[in-house]
């Protein structure tokens, strides 16, 4: 995003639910103090690099997949022809970490952008060489919901960055702005190797047998 922000770009980023779920069970502020809270932090994050085009859609955290798709859908399908991106970005149907939200969020991305295909579609991902690399790490501090995501084959990225200087600097920042749910990790490993874990970035094309089974399971759905 910071990177296309610097070249003269615009993004929007559309947020399905605020987080609001995502703090410690015994936590003693209300569900709407955290949803504010949350969305604070993504409005300092995204302007840490730019980006001040976003939008909340409000669904329940931990309910994304409870939904009603063909809405849900259609209101990401009219961001898309709002602003005719050249690239959507989403999870990959793994979710990355195996979140429910996360998985359905690939899912409902992945509809809207074939009912309004502008631009390419891309898939966030890891590597097979970072999974390797922070395994013990990963395995320590429970990061993966599910099993871990397979890595990515290297030549079906899309772009591969590995951020140092001012893009990891720009990176840090934008996730410091999401202090409630980056702190404590950040503080655990400490900043060296917080700052190495974060500073892969990679994105596949979503492969034509995924977007296959997507447009089925649309034709399922609105028949």
């Amino acid at each position: 995003m910071d990177r296309v922000v610097r070249t003269g770009g615009d993004v929007t980023l559309v947020a399905l639910t605020d987080g609001e779920a995502g703090f410690d069970p015994d936590d003693p502020r209300p569900v709407e103090v955290r949803r504010r809270l949350r969305r604070d932090e993504l409005r300092t994050a995204t302007a840490a690099v730019g980006v001040h085009d976003v939008r909340h859609l409000g669904l329940p955290d931990g309910g994304v997949a409870l939904a009603d798709r063909t809405t849900v859908a259609d209101a990401l399908t009219s961001v898309i022809d709002e602003v005719a991106p050249d690239v959507v970005v989403t999870f990959g149907p793994d979710g990355i970490t195996g979140h429910g939200d996360h998985v359905a969020c690939s899912d409902l991305a992945t509809m809207a952008w074939l009912a309004y295909p502008s631009g390419e579609l891309w898939y966030a991902t890891k590597t097979t060489a970072w999974l390797d690399e922070w395994r013990d790490l990963h395995d320590t501090y429970g990061v993966w919901m599910t099993e871990e995501p397979p890595g990515a084959d290297p030549t079906r990225l899309a772009r591969h960055l590995d951020l140092t200087g001012r893009d990891l600097d720009r990176k840090r920042a934008a996730l410091a702005g999401h202090a409630s749910q980056t702190a404590g990790l950040a503080d655990a490993l400490g900043e060296s190797a917080y700052r190495r874990w974060i500073a892969q970035e990679s994105f596949r094309w979503a492969e034509p047998i995924e977007l296959a089974a997507h447009a089925a399971t649309m034709h399922e759905v609105r028949s």
